[in-house]
């Protein structure tokens, strides 16, 4: 048996003993059992979810890992989330009780979190004071699982640059040149716009969701201004985290859309251009432009891999379309610094 696989294998028992609890549930409170007994139901599906569910985790995840305690927090916050969807709401007063208890942990994991990023912000360990960086290594000591603590992070991130980033210098070091894309692309009016219409979207949808059910209404207005500030973070990131040309070679950056590291020595030409010569999804291209056209096309003499949000990947790249306001100078910077033109 592999290793993966043996890895794999305590990951599947604990989905399946899940998937179990909640069938089990599920099937418990459609039966007339419950119907007699609802109070005794509730709490024992409570007991369920709050405790069988976490103790499967530790005793097939955590123990064999080695995971410190507060990982099974997470567990038990997102189990007594999703029995709001399995009991009735005139049962679910356990559940709350459970989220009155686990609120303090949460709020101490999000803070220690926060402020372990800080830490290593102020401690000089990610040059250009990289927030994303900083994040990602915190969460990192909390999550063991790199792809859920990717995609935390990603999120994290969007409401700091939403919320927090208004003093916030962009993200340039020592001895890098920073290339912006949004001051002539008008990008930043059109995620205003976005931002706006999804604005008056959600009172229209609040308006007509609430004459069936207010709650979902009210979840539904959350959710847009939701989007709103997601759109709001993201333009910021974009402000913050430009392209930038840096003494071992060219950091791409797109906000936190796109980032992708070209050595000098892999370019192999640099052109100016008003339009993509190649699809969005095309094998071996990163479109790195969003709401306008690539100004520079980087044609490469190797593969590189580019890394976008939420953890996900792009492998063998050897385009570059890129979005820059001041395309003749980076192609002139990138010229002269290329291995041939030396």
């Amino acid at each position: 048996m592999s290793t993966r696989r043996a890895a794999t294998l305590p990951l599947a028992g604990f989905g399946l003993i899940t998937l179990g609890v909640y069938a089990t549930a599920l099937t418990v409170v459609a039966s007339p059992l419950f119907t007699r007994a609802p109070r005794l139901g509730a709490a024992a599906i409570s007991f369920d979810l709050l405790v069988s569910v976490p103790a499967a985790f530790w005793l097939l995840v955590m123990r064999p890992r080695g995971l410190r305690w507060f990982t099974v927090v997470p567990v038990v916050i997102a189990s007594g989330y999703a029995g709001l969807l399995v009991l009735p709401a005139a049962s679910q007063q356990y559940l709350g009780y459970a989220r009155f208890l686990t609120a303090p942990a949460e709020l101490g994991l999000m803070g220690w979190g926060a402020v372990r990023a800080w830490r290593l912000l102020r401690s000089g360990a990610h040059p250009r004071g990289d927030v994303m960086a900083a994040i990602e290594a915190a969460l990192g000591e909390i999550v063991r699982y790199p792809r859920v603590a990717q995609i935390v992070a990603a999120e994290v991130g969007l409401l700091w640059y939403a919320l927090l980033s208004w003093r916030a210098r962009p993200e340039v070091g020592p001895g890098e040149m920073a290339f912006t894309g949004h001051r002539r692309s008008g990008m930043m009016g059109l995620f205003g716009a976005v931002a706006f219409a999804c604005l008056g979207e959600a009172v229209g949808v609040h308006l007509l969701a609430a004459q069936w059910n207010s709650t979902v209404a009210w979840v539904l207005t959350g959710l847009s201004f939701y989007s709103v500030l997601w759109l709001v973070g993201l333009a910021r990131s974009i402000l913050l985290r430009p392209t930038v040309v840096a003494p071992d070679g060219l950091h791409v950056r797109l906000g936190l859309l796109t980032e992708a590291r070209i050595p000098f020595d892999r370019i192999a030409a640099v052109t100016e251009v008003r339009a993509a010569s190649a699809s969005r999804r095309a094998p071996g291209y990163l479109h790195a432009a969003v709401f306008a056209a690539p100004r520079v096309m980087i044609e490469l003499n190797g593969e590189i891999e580019a890394r976008g949000m939420y953890g996900m990947r792009k492998r063998g790249i050897t385009r570059v379309g890129l979005l820059v306001d001041e395309p003749r100078q980076l192609a002139a910077t990138l010229a002269e610094r290329m291995p041939r033109a030396r």
